[in-house]
This record gives structure tokens, C-alpha cells and sequence, in this order.
């Protein structure tokens, strides 16, 4: 240490609260420390869609998100990985349709597939 230096603090100066890592599922106990006994709250309301991202929905897509909200409450930004996943989802059960004749229309249905587990898995995230 130098003289007339004040002593470097021991977090990174890019440190997260610890709110953001809780609320991101990021929180390690060994790095982060024990959690406060009044831990701050983080819910929010539950994400409800609208008529509007109904009414665009096909009858796949509808099945999933009605079945999804029925058994999880879900964020803001959940709800809106949801509704693209069902957007997907009817985008797929179109192109399988199509898929039986035309093998173009086969790989843009694996491309949806592809894009519905990517989207799931985003949303194990949020």
C-alpha cells in the first residue's frame, strides 16, 4: 500500500446488487454472501396476454399459451418469450403440413422446431 492511498475496496467495480442476482437466478451464496432476512421483493404481477396477441394465434399456439398460463405465473418478459413461442408454434404445425410434399417446406419446419427449444429455453432464464 502506498502512502496516502486509501485502500482499494474489495468488490469488482462492476459489482451487481444483490437484488439483480436474485432476481436474474444468478446468486451464489460463496460469492455473494448470505441473503438478508428481509430480502427485498421482487415479484411482479403476472404477465396476462391481450385480446390482440390472442386473436393472432392459431389453434396450436392458443393450446400451448392457455395450457403455459394455467400452470405458471409468469413475468413481463416471459410472457412475451411465451407468446413468440406460440407464434412458432403455429408457424411449425403449418409448415408440417406442408412438409409431406415439399422439402423446402421440411426445413423451415425444423427451423421453427429449432427456434420453439430455443425459445423454451430462454424463457428457463428469465
Amino acid at each position: 500500500m502506498m502512502a496516502g492511498r486509501a485502500p482499494r475496496p474489495r468488490t469488482a467495480w462492476n459489482a451487481l446488487p444483490l437484488e439483480t442476482h436474485l432476481r436474474n437466478g444468478s446468486y451464489r451464496a460463496d460469492r455473494h454472501g448470505p441473503i438478508p432476512l428481509s430480502s427485498p421483493d421482487l415479484s411482479e404481477p403476472p404477465w396476462e396476454p391481450d385480446a390482440d396477441d390472442l386473436q393472432g394465434l392459431g389453434p396450436a399456439g392458443q393450446r400451448f399459451l392457455t395450457r403455459m398460463l394455467a400452470e405458471n405465473s409468469v413475468s413481463y418478459v416471459s410472457g412475451m418469450l411465451l407468446l413468440q413461442a406460440a407464434r412458432t408454434l403455429d408457424d411449425l404445425a403449418a409448415w408440417r403440413l406442408k412438409s409431406q410434399t415439399d422439402p423446402a417446406a421440411a426445413r423451415l419446419a425444423l427451423a421453427c422446431a429449432k427456434t420453439f427449444a430455443e425459445l423454451l429455453a430462454q424463457m428457463r432464464r428469465w
